[in-house]
């Protein structure tokens, strides 16, 4: 336990500070027996939790395949490297040391010993590094030297073909003959602790594409008037980068490692039964430019032989990875599933003529591309595909939203299933529908499908299942819900994207729940390449916080400035926002919210409707640029509550018409609602020509009714100096609610905010209790000033305010503060001055609602030394004629009090010089009162009945 708070305590504290320096210059040492030089706790075992690649069903079970599935996925070795994260940006990372994994007993586990550090740290995990043509990459996993950039580690770790693949292609010849199929793979941000249960999850790709052929379909029914005979692989790369250069081991483009040369190659494959006898295996490679004259003579491409229309003698046919007119890069992790659907004439006679030729007019192919990266659940039946990226989903009792990736070139539905298939389960549904079924659209993009799962009753004890399944025409595949009794990792946000206001200056607080009991979370900002967001100078790129609740709330505050344009053009700046939740027994969640910052704007009349049974309500809109706005129902299940929704589709309008133009509105019709349905907020969608995006909030709440009048609700956040003080208001024709009425509201909300009948101010409480005895006030402002200290610590103002429909002990600060200082001589002569100790007493009186303005009562004392003693203590007197100060409550100035002379124990009239010390000092109030202090407003405006 003390091994985790003190770990706990210094993630929070060293986590965010930037490392002062890079290592030395040494090569990195393993981390063995001898234990790891430099600062840490000593070495921990760390257990790893490895993913591959997904099965496609389309080469699940496929026999005719030399390497099947179970041997691409398998790994032999496990090399882990080790950076230090210092701010959250990838290209900052530094090389620390690696270590190699062991395989435990159960071939499913690894385990590594790593150092404890109490920052978080990035490591890379390669697997299958063993077996590589001279043993490079395990000789250069050796030789990378501490405090390497991770851009220096990439460009370091590479892979060669030996000389007979450079001619034969890379080596699948059989389950026990084939090169090693190394993978890589990146964990989120962790902190290895001194004495936790520390797991790393890893996600394993691998660095090279795989080429499928089939003639017919995936089936291999064949081609008509053709007899395929050998597939050839022509124009691949020798050399592959074993970490691509994109962060986070994406792979959008190739990553081609300095000194790549091509290869043209005789890769030759057999073709068995209409379908190749084992996948060709390629490294990355780039397509040439088009500018290249000689450009079809360098691209990867296949040659087709066989024989055509029972002619004895083989033809041949070039394929390009071509699709929609577009030459397609060979990328990571990427499978190319061609299908030849028909051949039309005889091709060319030899290889090298196929090869030279530019067009193949005569062979018709179709091109499946996916990537495993995201999606490797995949059902394919030649032409068409459908894969979802999870195959099971393990959640907890306490339930959970979340996200299943999917992708189809066809129109796809999903439907959820109790776990034998006949039924409907009703503790899960679709977010989008709030339904058991959805639907979507094909497309070359990947899709999110989010899900919720309700929380289990208490009564349901055993694990329940559903199924998930997708269809997409013939093809189908199905994914599996199942909730358990434990409380398992999760995190939770309002919003995956979250759009920034553009000004500088400004604050935008995400806030997020995580848990269970002993998650700890950590966040990193990563900029868009092309445009990020504008931060402020100290905006932290990297934080954390820790769980010690079931349910626990963080709030990151991002401050930022704004995003300049020249010329009126909008741009939008991009940034990603990740969350990483870790466990205590290791278990992993990632989270990612974007971040929009855009210079389009958008206005609206009015940004709160009352639903009273009105029907159609017309909003106007001023917005920088023309727009197009849709609204979602789905947003929000409620919403039906208040209304129906847009009165048609969509709205487009045109740019700066200001809030008036008919030309430039949105219409919503409302329904009628009691005021005690609590109010809704969704967005309303605005999106411009060139895709930039901005959401405005528009509230929805019922009516309210008071003494026979009913009113408008009306929400906004304001200072206690605006809102109470200066009277301002939302809208014209409102008011800020009273105390009776904010009860009742705040009471049905669950909300708060300030009153306009506000009577009850209070100081912070600075004194003793027998001073407080002894003047009967509850709450007292005392300081006892001496030469040497002429003037206190400031002090706050506060005042009562309601929520959740009480005002009871409900109090505030309201912003600024207020000072009591004595200025001036110190004794009634110089004899007495030294040891002289000047007692001041403030409290509150009253407050004039109509004229804002505080009733204090002040005492000033000046208490004689020479007189006081232990043994004859001064006594204070309720003087029945304290000095009143009546003052703005908001402002700042300098205000006298009147000074008492106080010489006995007893009696301030005993004794000699009485109220001297008036004459030669003064004792002060500051009051610096700003009333800044914001909290949420409730207004009442009211609804006309005619």
């Amino acid at each position: 336990m003390k091994d985790r708070l003190r770990y706990r305590l210094q993630m929070l504290c060293i986590l965010c500070l930037a490392v002062a320096g890079l290592l030395g210059s040494c090569v990195a040492e393993p981390v063995g027996d001898t234990g790891l030089s430099g600062d840490g706790k000593g070495k921990q075992e760390v257990r790893l939790k490895l993913q591959v690649p997904g099965l496609s069903k389309s080469r699940a079970n496929d026999e005719t395949r030399a390497v099947n599935e179970s041997v691409e996925s398998t790994v032999n070795d496990l090399y882990i490297l080790v950076f230090k994260n210092k701010t959250g940006e990838e290209t900052d990372d530094t090389f620390e040391y690696y270590a190699k994994a062991e395989k435990a007993d159960d071939t499913e586990n690894w385990t590594a010993m790593l150092q404890a550090q109490d920052y978080a740290q990035n490591f890379i995990v390669v697997a299958n590094a063993e077996g590589t043509t001279s043993d490079m990459l395990v000789q250069a996993i050796k030789g990378i030297e501490k405090g390497a950039t991770k851009t220096t580690v990439k460009q370091t770790l590479q892979v060669l073909l030996t000389e007979a693949e450079k001619t034969s292609g890379f080596n699948a010849a059989g389950t026990d003959n084939h090169s090693p199929f190394t993978m890589c793979g990146q964990t989120a941000p962790t902190v290895i602790k001194a004495g936790g249960n520390n797991v790393l999850t890893v996600n394993l790709y691998r660095i090279m594409a795989r080429v499928q052929v089939y003639f017919g379909d995936k089936a291999g029914s064949g081609v008509s008037k053709f007899v395929a005979e050998t597939v050839r692989l022509c124009n691949f790369n020798d050399r592959a980068q074993v970490i691509p250069d994109e962060p986070g081991l994406v792979a959008t483009k190739p990553s081609i490692p300095e000194g790549t040369n091509r290869c043209l190659g005789n890769a030759v494959y057999p073709v068995t039964e209409n379908k190749l006898q084992c996948s060709a295996y390629l490294f990355e490679t780039a397509q040439p430019e088009d500018t290249d004259k000689d450009a079809h003579l360098n691209r990867p491409c296949l040659i087709i032989g066989g024989k055509y229309d029972g002619s004895p003698n083989t033809t041949y046919y070039r394929v390009d990875l071509l699709k929609d007119k577009e030459y397609l890069d060979v990328l990571r992790n990427h499978s190319y599933e061609v299908t030849v659907i028909g051949v039309g004439s005889a091709g060319h006679g030899s290889e090298d003529e196929a090869l030279a030729a530019k067009a193949a007019n005569d062979i018709s192919t179709s091109l499946i591309v996916w990537d495993e990266t995201e999606v490797g659940n995949i059902d394919f039946d030649g032409n068409n595909y459908l894969g979802v990226g999870t195959m099971e989903f393990t959640v907890g009792k306490g339930g959970a939203t979340l996200t299943q990736k999917l992708t189809s070139n066809q129109a796809w539905t999903a439907t959820l299933l109790t776990e034998d298939g006949t039924g409907t389960p009703d503790w899960v549904r679709f977010e989008q529908t709030q339904k058991n079924t959805a639907s979507g659209e094909g497309g070359e993009n990947t899709q999110d499908v989010s899900f919720i799962v309700d929380a289990k009753p208490a009564e349901v004890t055993a694990d329940r299942t559903a199924i998930m399944r997708f269809t997409a025409g013939k093809l189908q595949v199905d994914a599996k819900v199942v909730q358990g009794n434990s409380n398992l990792i999760f995190i939770n946000v309002t919003s995956k994207e979250v759009i920034i206001e553009n000004g500088n200056n400004v604050t935008t607080a995400i806030e997020v729940e995580y848990g269970p009991v002993g998650t700890d979370l950590v966040w990193t900002l990563t900029q868009d390449e092309q445009l990020g967001i504008v931060t402020a100078e100290g905006q932290a790129t990297i934080g954390s916080a820790v769980g010690n609740a079931q349910t626990n709330k963080a709030t990151i505050s991002l401050k930022t400035n704004e995003l300049q344009s020249a010329g009126g053009t909008i741009k939008t700046g991009k940034a990603l926002l990740k969350l990483f939740a870790q466990g205590e027994g290791g278990e992993q969640m990632v989270e990612e919210v974007e971040l929009l910052q855009t210079t389009f704007k958008v206005n609206l009349s009015k940004n709160s409707l009352t639903a009273y049974g009105q029907g159609e309500v017309k909003l106007y809109v001023d917005a920088n640029a023309p727009w197009t706005a849709t609204f979602d129902m789905g947003q929000d299940s409620r919403l039906g509550t208040f209304t129906t929704g847009f009165v048609d589709e969509q709205y487009t309008g045109a740019a700066n018409t200001g809030t008036s133009d008919e030309s430039s509105i949105i219409k919503f019709y409302m329904n009628e609602a009691g005021f005690t349905e609590n109010p809704v907020a969704p967005k309303v969608h605005f999106v411009t020509d060139g895709g930039h995006v901005y959401e405005v909030t528009v509230n929805m709440s019922g009516a309210f009714t008071d003494l026979g009048t009913p009113y408008e609700i009306l929400q906004k956040e304001m200072s206690f100096a605006d809102a109470v003080v200066n009277g301002k208001v939302p809208e014209d024709g409102c008011k800020l609610v009273n105390t009776a009425q904010a009860k009742t509201i705040t009471r049905a909300w669950n909300t708060s905010t300030w009153v306009s009948d506000t009577k009850e101010f209070r100081l912070e409480d600075t004194c003793l209790d027998d001073e407080k005895d002894k003047l009967y006030v509850n709450r007292l402002l005392c300081v006892s000033l001496t030469e040497s200290a002429p003037s206190a610590e400031p002090t706050r103002l506060e005042v009562k305010y309601v929520t959740n429909g009480s005002d009871y002990n409900n109090w505030a600060d309201v912003g600024g503060t207020i000072s009591l200082v004595h200025e001036g001589e110190w004794g009634w002569s110089a004899d007495t001055k030294e040891g002289c100790m000047c007692h001041i007493v403030c409290y509150y009186s009253d407050f004039d609602t109509d004229t804002k303005e505080i009733k204090l009562k002040t005492h000033s004392y000046a208490l004689n030394p020479t007189k006081y003693t232990g043994q004859n203590p001064h006594y204070i007197y309720e003087y029945t004629n304290p000095e009143e100060l009546v003052i703005p409550v908001v402002g700042d100035g300098k205000h006298k009090i009147i000074n008492y002379s106080t010489t006995t124990g007893n009696d301030e009239n005993q004794g000699v010089g009485y109220n001297d010390h008036s004459k030669v000092a003064n004792d002060y109030l500051l009051w610096n009162i700003t009333g800044e202090t914001v909290k949420n407003c409730l207004f009442l405006k009211p609804i006309p009945t005619d």
